[in-house]
């Protein structure tokens, strides 16, 4: 099977705080949506890999449990200086895997995990996983 388009759906309870953080905080440019009211409204939002779309839950929302998104991108070492204000879940480290992360969370607690693959290392699994930077 071949996937054309990945799309993550966040039912959220307060959609106006959302789509702030997502686009002015994050970045992520609106390419579509609608608004019915305050119960039916929602906004596509593209990651450059992929589209988040945050969609008003109204009574229906309920909090997104044992799962986080991983995001690359080209430098995360640039991005923890522009997110390090916000919820952070762990800080940058170096991951002894190959690859740089830190994860925080969105203003309703989903987990958002940002890395970038250590360009100057040649990781052979010895080195230890909380090797903070």
């Amino acid at each position: 099977m071949q996937v054309n388009e990945f799309r993550l759906k966040l039912f959220v309870r307060n959609f106006e705080n959302m789509r702030e953080f997502y686009t002015i905080v994050l970045g992520f440019e609106p390419v579509g949506g609608w608004d019915n009211g305050p119960d039916d409204c929602g906004v596509l939002l593209d990651t450059g890999s992929g589209i988040v779309e945050l969609i008003s839950a109204g009574s229906e929302y309920k909090l997104v449990q044992g799962c986080d998104v991983s995001l690359g991108v080209d430098d995360v070492w640039k991005l923890w200086e522009e997110l390090k204000s916000q919820s952070i879940v762990h800080p940058l480290r170096q991951n002894y895997w190959g690859d740089s992360s830190f994860c925080i969370r969105d203003p309703e607690g989903f987990r958002l995990t940002f890395f970038s693959k250590d360009k100057a290392r040649v990781t052979d699994g010895s080195q230890s996983e909380e090797n903070i930077l």
